[in-house]
């Protein structure tokens, strides 16, 4: 600063250590570049001669006292050595104390750690064990559903085996089919029923697809005694599902299937519905 003209010197502007006791200049330039420097440097040396030639002059005046400082803390030299040597302690008790603080944050995040990963293994062990438990509530549903899927085909087959006797039965009945008798009333639908069923459903079949193919649908349906339909189930695909699905909701906006000549509803049917007829 003060090769910039700037007169900045702690000596002068805070004083220590009885430099305001000493006449000195405080050295400038204005040439802000190295050379200036050089000469505040040489001209500092001058000034330094001029503070040790006072030292000097005061120290002459002093003859027979004291030129020793009395506070042990700075005194030269014995009681310096033993500052540097109480800091020298005062630096490793706090460095010992620091390290003590940091091992103790270091187990203490080892424990937390630890305790992390314990935590992470537990709850990795309860959702592999949530999963099993899940996995085994699934096979057992699935086995219970095949089972019952197995049962209703039973009952679908045997249900067909009985309307194929029955129509078989009636087929050799002794009546017309206007007969009131026993025997025709347990041998099954007539064989005008089938048709009057397609009959009923067939209005209500929406299809926009190409019929030129003539898709073919086989598909199992279910009735209350009153002739509600309660279910309906395609037991064989024609290969074009547009037509599969067209069948399948026009058997659900019918509803209700009409009463065979002896006012009856078979309890379940397997109709055979065709793009063409």
């Amino acid at each position: 600063l003060r090769s910039t003209g700037l007169p900045w010197d702690l000596r002068k502007l805070q004083p220590y250590c009885g430099y305001e006791n000493y006449n000195f200049d405080v050295v400038t330039a204005d040439t802000c570049d190295v050379y200036g420097r050089f000469l505040i440097r040489m001209n500092e040396l001058e000034q330094s001669l001029r503070i040790v030639e006072q030292c000097v002059d005061k120290l002459e005046k002093l003859e027979g006292a004291p030129v020793m400082v009395a506070d042990k803390k700075i005194a030269w030299p014995a009681q310096l050595a033993l500052k540097k040597e109480k800091e020298k302690k005062e630096q490793e008790k706090k460095a010992a104390e620091l390290e003590k603080k940091k091992k103790a944050e270091r187990e203490a995040k080892a424990l937390e750690d630890k305790e992390r990963e314990k935590k992470k293994l537990a709850d990795a062990e309860k959702r592999k064990q949530a999963e099993l438990l899940a996995k085994e509530k699934a096979k057992a549903k699935a086995k219970e559903e095949a089972k019952e899927e197995a049962k209703e085909a039973q009952r679908a087959e045997t249900r067909r085996v009985e309307n194929l006797k029955r129509m078989q039965g009636m087929a050799g009945a002794s009546g017309d089919e206007n007969a009131k008798g026993t025997a025709l009333k347990s041998s099954g639908p007539s064989a005008s029923y089938a048709g009057r069923v397609i009959a009923r459903i067939k209005p209500n079949i929406t299809f926009s697809g190409d019929r030129s193919a003539n898709p073919v649908a086989m598909v199992d349906v279910r009735t209350s005694p009153d002739g509600t339909i309660v279910g309906s189930k395609l037991f064989k695909s024609s290969g074009n599902k547009a037509w599969d699905d067209a069948v399948l909701r026009a058997i659900e906006k019918t509803e209700m299937l009409p009463r065979d000549t002896d006012g009856q509803v078979p309890s379940e049917l397997r109709i055979t519905f065709s793009a063409k007829d």
